[in-house]
C-alpha cells in the first residue's frame, strides 16, 4: 500500500513538473508500471504472510504435546493403513500361487507329452533316416549309370571321328 502512494506522488511531481498540461505518454507508461509493481508487491506480501502464518501454525502444532486422543487417532489411521496394505500383499501372495500352481500343472502336463511323443518321435527319425539313405543309394546309382552311358557315347563317338579325321588330313596332304 505504502509502495502505491510512493509510486502516485512520484507521478503526480513529475506531472506537475512538465510544463505542458497535458500528461505525456512517457507520463501514463510510468503510472501503468508504478500501479503494476505495486499490486505484484501487495500481492507478494499478501503471499509471504500467509505462508509465516501456515510456518508459524504448524511449528506450534509440533511443539506441542500430541494428547492421548491425538495418539490415539494416530495410531488408528496407522492401523487402518497397515491392514490395507497387508489386505494388498495378501492378495498379490494370493495371486503369484495361484500362477505358480498353473505353471506347474502345465510343465507336468507338457513333461507327460513330451514322453509319449518321444516314442514317436524316435521312430520318425528312423523312418526319416531310412528314407533318406535309399534316397541316397538310389541317386547315387542312377548318378554311376548316367556317367557309364556318357563315357561310352564318347568312346564311340570320338574313335570314329579320330579315324574320319586322320583320314581326311593324310588325303588333304
Amino acid at each position: 500500500m505504502v509502495t502505491a502512494l510512493l509510486m502516485l506522488t512520484l507521478v503526480e511531481l513529475l506531472f506537475l513538473s512538465t510544463r505542458d498540461p497535458q500528461p505525456t505518454w512517457t507520463l501514463i507508461g510510468v503510472a501503468v508500471l508504478g500501479l503494476t509493481g505495486s499490486a505484484f508487491s501487495w500481492w507478494f506480501g499478501m503471499r509471504l504472510r500467509r505462508r509465516s502464518l501456515e510456518r508459524r501454525e504448524e511449528w506450534k502444532s509440533r511443539l506441542e504435546p500430541p494428547t492421548m486422543q491425538g495418539r490415539i487417532e494416530t495410531l488408528r489411521a496407522n492401523l487402518q493403513a497397515s491392514n490395507r496394505l497387508i489386505e494388498e500383499i495378501n492378495a498379490e501372495l494370493t495371486l503369484r500361487a495361484t500362477a505358480l500352481e498353473r505353471i506347474r500343472a502345465e510343465a507336468e502336463e507338457n513333461q507327460r507329452l513330451a514322453s509319449l511323443h518321444e516314442a514317436e518321435a524316435d521312430a520318425v527319425r528312423g523312418l526319416v533316416s531310412a528314407t533318406i539313405r535309399s534316397a541316397q543309394d538310389e541317386s547315387s546309382t542312377q548318378s554311376k549309370r548316367q556317367q557309364w552311358w556318357f563315357f561310352l557315347a564318347g568312346l564311340f563317338c570320338s574313335v570314329p571321328l579320330g579315324i574320319g579325321v586322320n583320314f581326311l588330313y593324310d588325303s588333304v596332304k
